[in-house]
């Protein structure tokens, strides 16, 4: 079996799946983006990365199965990929998936308030306390679609003393109680 991924993104991914797949007789290659039209004519399985993959990349393949490595499908064309029979799967977006995203959204969210890069500057050149920075607690922040990600995310901020407030279609009291929300709105 040939697996494609689809673009240069998450290097190390495609080495852990080499390693765990040697032994199996499976190909594992990636192509760049620009390059995915010719590419897919020789792959069983697509992962998509950061990649659309739209009905015309569907005809010029001969692929059964999108598999992608998160949650969102959003860039599969899911009712073309369903007229010519591929299956399509994602990791869902919930355990390790969205407490690894949540870490992440926590990470950057502070070295933005912090504005990192400047203050490493300033570090190794020896200058310390510039800039000053923002502080995480008593801001604001607002969870948009509260799913798995939310849920993890709103976990990791409330220690912080963040006042958070969720989007959502359906702005339950259950909802709002279940992140610990300050205040909940509908997204209509």
């Amino acid at each position: 079996m040939r697996i494609l991924f689809c673009g240069e993104e998450f290097p190390e991914a495609r080495r852990h799946l080499e390693e765990v797949s040697k032994d199996s007789g499976d190909e594992v290659v990636s192509c760049p983006r620009d390059r995915l039209r010719f590419a897919v004519e020789h792959a069983d399985v697509v992962i998509p990365l950061m990649s659309r993959i739209a009905a015309a990349l569907m005809e010029a393949g001969r692929f059964r199965l999108v598999q992608q490595w998160g949650a969102g499908l959003e860039g599969v064309d899911l009712e073309a990929a369903r007229h010519r029979g591929i299956r399509v799967a994602n990791v869902p977006a919930s355990g390790n998936n969205a407490d690894s995203v949540a870490e992440h959204i926590v990470l950057l969210t502070i070295a933005l308030l912090r504005d990192l890069p400047k203050c490493q500057a300033h570090v190794r050149a020896g200058l310390l306390g510039v800039p000053l920075g923002k502080m995480l607690a008593g801001r604001t922040v607002c969870l948009y679609g509260l799913g798995s990600i939310a849920r993890a995310t709103a976990h990791r901020l409330r220690p912080f003393g963040v006042h958070l407030i969720g989007i959502t279609r359906d702005p339950k009291a259950e909802k709002v109680a279940a992140f610990e929300l300050d205040e909940c709105y509908s997204d209509e």
